[in-house]
């Protein structure tokens, strides 16, 4: 393990899939904390760029996605010895309508939904025929998904839909081309984010991809986790004083929530055996 991700879900045989974003690679463990796969990784023969979201589906299929090298994976019934590079960059679909893929959701009707880092809109494809592509709308800069239990599909934006966030956007794909850290502008631009219309949004999506009314939202969205507590010691050579202080120094504990469900998880809650 090397630099957590969004990437983090549980297979219908209680293993934990954990994509790492430093070790450019994919682990298993099973529910003990067992590792169930090589020291380095699953890595496709060091093939993986810097991964983040990764599923499990109700049919116990895997499916992760790579943000650098705009990569697909799919890893038929959780077997990670089957699993295949669907496709990566620019050379077929899915990964044509990527942009810096980095999370992923499936609907009731088998339809994988990804967001785009570096764009400002969802790619949606069947999971049996990844060919077919659709894209719709939504705030720039995707992060988060989910897929709620009438196949609605909630989509956070880093930057919102405002002008700010566009150009905020376009830095980051700039710094990308020429090779410099698009993550810190990345980063320093949220770090100074206070709300309001020029900060992020929520994009609500009906099942057909049409906006729900009012969207996309901008106030009163919950922050669960803090991201960052001292932006300068997150990048170049911190004080080894302050080299700790770039996470988040708090969390929101709910209270009365639900208890947990069983794995994979989709639409309806389906209580543990």
């Amino acid at each position: 393990m090397q630099g957590g991700t969004f990437g983090a879900a549980v297979d219908a045989n209680d293993n934990a899939w954990l994509s790492n974003y430093g070790g450019k690679s994919i682990a298993i463990f099973d529910k003990n904390g067992k590792p169930l796969t090589p020291s380095d990784g699953i890595t496709f023969g060091g093939r993986l760029g810097l991964m983040q979201g990764i599923i499990v589906t109700p049919n116990g299929d895997v499916w992760a996605v790579g943000i650098t090298k705009n990569q697909l994976l799919h890893f038929p019934n959780g077997d990670w010895t089957k699993g295949r590079i669907v496709c990566e960059g620019q050379d077929a679909q899915p990964c044509k309508s990527f942009a810096g893929p980095f999370h992923l959701g499936i609907d009731q009707q088998n339809r994988i939904w990804v967001t785009q880092a570096l764009g400002a809109w969802v790619t949606r494809f069947p999971a049996t025929d990844p060919n077919k592509v659709e894209r719709f709308e939504t705030g720039y800069s995707g992060s988060g998904l989910g897929i709620d239990s009438q196949g609605n599909v909630w989509v956070s934006s880093r930057f919102g839909t405002s002008d700010v966030g566009k150009a905020t956007l376009g830095r980051m794909v700039d710094a990308l081309k020429s090779g410099g850290e698009y993550v810190e502008v990345m980063a320093r631009a949220m770090y100074k984010q206070k709300g309001g219309p020029d900060g992020g949004s929520v994009t609500l999506l009906r099942p057909d991809g049409s906006q729900y009314p009012g969207s996309p939202f901008t106030g009163g969205d919950v922050w669960v986790i803090n991201n960052g507590q001292d932006i300068d010691s997150c990048f170049g050579t911190p004080d080894e004083a302050l080299s700790t202080r770039c996470g988040g120094q708090g969390v929101v504990v709910f209270f009365g929530m639900a208890k947990p469900v069983r794995a994979p998880q989709i639409g309806p809650a389906q209580p543990l055996q």
